[in-house]
């Protein structure tokens, strides 16, 4: 019993002793993040995107959803045989900033948004899955990232997965935090 970190501290604990062999392997649930819909206002505004994109903290994504155990993904995870290196992500890719580096992303998107016209920030309903616990966390994550430069968000979790898909169709969003499963690591399966 117990949360997924205390039993991972407890097969850490239990690999110290030499009782317990762990190997880990990546998730296959990625990529995830907010998706936004471009034809409504403010998001036509690409100074808004830019500050939304700024601001969602990927490396606290990892703690809070994964309980540390994650690696970034831009279109195929971080380390895997055709996915970039970490290095080459973290603190390089825009979005991707860590520690003072994301201090500085979160100061760019609040001047994003200012020169906008969203000086004192901007409300925005972001929707997200309820019928699942990692969806709802997504959800969670990302209107408290948002929070931090402003961006302040209403949020709509859908009863089922089945309603979520049936708005994206529709372009019924302005924001939506979204996980989907992909399974394969060979860009010559995703292109």
């Amino acid at each position: 019993t117990g949360s997924r970190g205390d039993q991972y501290v407890q097969q850490q604990q239990a690999a110290n002793q030499g009782k317990l062999q762990l190997r880990l392997f990546p998730a296959g649930c990625h990529p995830q993040g907010v998706w936004m819909n471009v034809l409504k206002k403010p998001l036509d505004d690409p100074r808004v995107r830019q500050a939304v994109s700024l601001a969602l903290d990927r490396k606290s994504s990892i703690e809070a959803l994964y309980d540390g155990r994650a690696a970034p993904v831009l279109v195929l995870k971080a380390g895997s045989e055709y996915g970039r290196a970490e290095s080459e992500i973290w603190d390089v890719v825009p979005g991707f900033g860590t520690g003072s580096h994301k201090q500085q992303e979160k100061d760019q998107a609040r001047k994003l948004l200012a020169d906008a016209g969203y000086p004192n920030g901007i409300d925005l309903p972001i929707v997200g899955r309820g019928d699942a616990t990692g969806q709802a966390k997504l959800t969670e994550w990302a209107a408290l990232s948002l929070k931090e430069v402003g961006i302040r968000t209403s949020v709509t979790l859908t009863p089922t997965s089945n309603d979520l898909f049936a708005r994206m169709q529709a372009l019924d969003y302005t924001l939506v935090a979204v996980l989907f499963c992909q399974t394969v690591a060979d860009p010559d399966e995703i292109w």
